[in-house]
This record gives structure tokens, sequence and C-alpha cells, in this order.
């Protein structure tokens, strides 16, 4: 039986098994792309893009990602780095020297040709010299310069298949960048496709500033959210993050509280200037998703961290599937908090959350209860919407409105909108319409039948 392959779409949709022509029209295809992940025979996930350890664990995938996609389409989609000024004065300089070399002498030629030749030479290198200069005044000019309109780059960025918008918005980062961080893009019309960009790629792009491509969002949220930011800060706190998944502390960094987020409060935000992703937030798990794949790369099978890892990686899968399609068929692992966690985030009833909640393991962690009555409350917000007579008696809707605050105590996000809600249901005898009218207003960003 020969050897079949998986690829992993954005760390939740699979294409495959596939043999290696299989593999290799998908490549030319581009039914998938280098920023996607392979796996061969339940063995070891590789990102594609990933050139070191794809031969190192598949050779022959190599050979045909080496056929298929040459160095040069990096460079082309923008996949790597973007071309710096040391390598551009490089080129240039290059082209000065092919442009004023000389050129060889006819035979039997006189001495005052030669010097005429000579003379010639320096004329036409001087015009060669004339000639960069203003190929380079063009460069600068089109750094402000944007040839494709953002209605196309709309077009793209709309489709399932990205890898046409990472190409073509690859191609033209430079002098988008260029014209928002020179306020140039008064109407904000770049920003959402930056930011999609940079979030399908290392959560950041050179030289636009981490303030312009978070936007406004709470000072509890963390201010970086890049893949190399949510990699270093793995290495500082993973014996934090072992304590607080198993329970054994309720201690608290960046990882932790991101792990805690509630996937159904990400999903009901749809920020202006975002599309996809829809918030920071979105985001930020996303980039520690690609981050935790990143680190599980150089951890060995039998590493006691393993496990961890894994844990890790599930969480942030389950928490995208939530916000990115609205449910998650991931398997909650009971022992864990983040098991937990996930297991509320898939009930769809008061009974159901109760019975994801271990007595003892509530009874170390208070932080267990407080998600599952936030999940309780967003139960009543989808029964509330669906009609009144989809409501649950007023004694249930009570005393969890009692006890609901506006802010989750670890996670700090605002339940404000959610709080109001479900109270001002209560009062008005669940009359949504009036409801989300008045709470529309108010709270413009939050969409509560997502």
């Amino acid at each position: 039986m020969s050897k079949k392959y998986l690829v992993r779409r954005e760390n939740c949709r699979f294409i495959g098994p596939m043999s290696l022509r299989e593999f290799r029209d998908g490549i030319r295809t581009m039914r998938f792309g280098l920023e996607d992940e392979v796996t061969g025979h339940c063995s070891t996930w590789v990102v594609l893009d990933n050139e070191t350890l794809v031969r190192k664990r598949y050779p022959e995938l190599a050979e045909i990602i080496a056929d298929e996609m040459p160095a040069a389409w990096r460079e082309l989609t923008g996949h790597a780095k973007q071309l710096s000024s040391a390598s551009h004065k490089a080129a240039l300089k290059s082209k000065r020297r092919q442009a004023t070399s000389s050129i060889p002498l006819p035979r039997g030629a006189s001495r005052r040709n030669q010097v005429r030749k000579s003379n010639l030479s320096v004329v036409l290198g001087s015009i060669s010299v004339a000639a960069i200069a203003i190929a380079a005044a063009l460069y600068v000019r089109s750094r402000n310069e944007i040839a494709i309109p953002v209605t196309q780059i709309a077009e793209l960025a709309s489709q399932n298949d990205l890898n046409p918008f990472l190409d073509e918005m690859g191609l033209k980062l430079d002098a988008v960048v260029h014209r928002v961080a020179k306020g140039k893009d008064k109407d904000g019309v770049w920003l959402p496709y930056l930011r999609m960009y940079a979030f399908h790629t290392n959560g950041s792009i050179e030289n636009l500033s981490l303030k312009t491509l978070r936007g406004a969002v709470s000072a509890s949220a963390p201010q970086d959210c890049s893949v190399e930011g949510w990699k270093k800060r793995w290495f500082e706190g993973e014996a934090q993050v072992e304590a607080w998944i198993t329970g054994k502390a309720s201690t608290k960094n960046s990882w932790t509280k991101i792990l805690s987020w509630d996937p159904w409060w990400v999903r009901r935000r749809e920020v202006e200037g975002w599309f996809k992703p829809k918030n920071w937030y979105e985001g930020c798990l996303m980039a520690a998703s690609v981050a935790i794949r990143s680190v599980s790369e150089d951890v060995p099978q039998s590493s006691p961290s393993r496990q961890l890892i894994e844990t890790t990686a599930n969480r942030l899968v389950s928490q995208l599937a939530i916000i990115q399609g609205g449910v998650s068929n991931a398997v909650p692992e009971a022992d864990m908090v983040t098991g937990r966690f996930t297991c509320m985030d898939q009930a769809v009833s008061s009974e159901a959350i109760d019975q994801c909640m271990s007595a003892e393991m509530v009874q170390k962690n208070s932080q267990l209860e407080e998600y599952g009555l936030w999940q309780k409350g967003r139960i009543i917000i989808t029964q509330a919407l669906r009609g009144p007579e989809k409501l649950w008696g007023d004694n249930s809707m009570q005393a969890i409105s009692a006890r609901l605050e506006s802010l989750d105590n670890y996670s700090k996000l605002d339940y404000s909108p959610e709080s109001h809600f479900i109270k001002d249901s209560i009062k008005s005898g669940a009359n949504v319409e009036v409801i989300e009218s008045s709470l529309g207003g108010q709270f413009l960003e939050v969409k509560f039948r997502k």
C-alpha cells in the first residue's frame, strides 16, 4: 500500500488522504499552499514552508515542492521578507557595473579610435548612472502608489482559497504599508486587509506599528500578538501554563488568559477595520495557534512537554472553530481545565454545562464556575432569540442573572452587552427586537445573533 498524506488548512480543514501524485496536483492547482501543514501516515505535522523540516521528515514531498514552487514564488507572493534597502542598493550597484562595462574594440582600431571609444564609454556611463538615478526615484515614488484597486483585493479576500489574496497582497505590501504609515489611508480601506495578511502569515508586518495593527482594544488584551511573541512567552511561562491547565494552581500569564477566552464572546464582536480575523482577539488566537505548532516541531514525541503542547493546541483549534464556524468537534479532555472549558463551549443546555464541571475541580478553581455562568448566559441569549416560548422559567434566569458580573475576573473580557441583554430579557418579557434595537446603538460591534 502506497504512503498517503493529509494536509491541514487553517487549523481545522483537511484535504486527503492523498497519494504523491495527488499531492503534486494539489500544490500545482493551489488547493493548498506553503502556509498549510502536512502529515504522512499519522506522523508529525510539518508546515510546508519549513523547507528544512519537510526535507528531513518527508524528502519525497520536498522534491515536489521544489519542482512546483521554486524559491522565486515565495519572494513574489510576499511569504518571504520584502526586499531590504541593502539588497536594493546591491542590485542597483550590480546594474551600474553591467551598464558601465567596456565594449570590446574592433580589430585594427587606431589609437584615436580607442581614445574616442574611451570617451564614449564615459558618456555612456554617465547616462547609465542618470538612468539608474531616475529608476531609483521611480522606485521611491512607486512606494506611494498602489497599482491594484482595493476592490480587487477585497474580492480576493472574500474567497475561500486565500492563496490568491496572500499572493497579490504580498506583492503590494510595501506600497500599502507606506501609504497607511504616512496617514494616506484616511478612510481605513486598506487596514482590514493588512491585518488579514498579518494574521495569515506571522502576526506582524514590517514597518507597520503594533499600535496601528492592533487598533483600539482593551488594555487587558495582549499588546503583541506576533507568532514570535507567543513563542517567546511560551518558553518563559510553560511551567505556569502546565500548573494552570492541570488545575494545580490558578496562575495567570498571557497564555493562560487566551486559553480561557470565551470563543462565543469573540465571535459576537465584529469590529470595524477588521475582516478575517474579525477582531484583535481572533487574530491573537490565530497567531498563538501557529506559534504552538511551531514549538511542537522542535519537541520530540517522547518529551514530557508533548502532552501539554498538544492540549494547548487542541484548545486553540476548538476556540477558532467556534469563532469562525460556530461549532467545535474537539474532544474535551476531562482531566484538564481547558477540556472543561471546551465541554462548556459545546453545551446546549444548563444541565449539560453542569455536567462539564467536576465538583472537585471547581473547588480548586473558581474560574471554572464563573466560565460556566457565562456559558449559561450564552444559552439564555440563544433561546431568547428563538422566541419567548423557548426561554427557561423565570427562576432559572433570575438565579443566573443575579450572579453575572460585567467583567470576567480572570480573562478580563467585558460582558456588559451580554449582561444587559440577559437582564433586559427578564424585564421586558423577552421582547428581543426592542432589546436588540436599544443595545445595538450602544454596543455597535456586538452581534447577538452570532
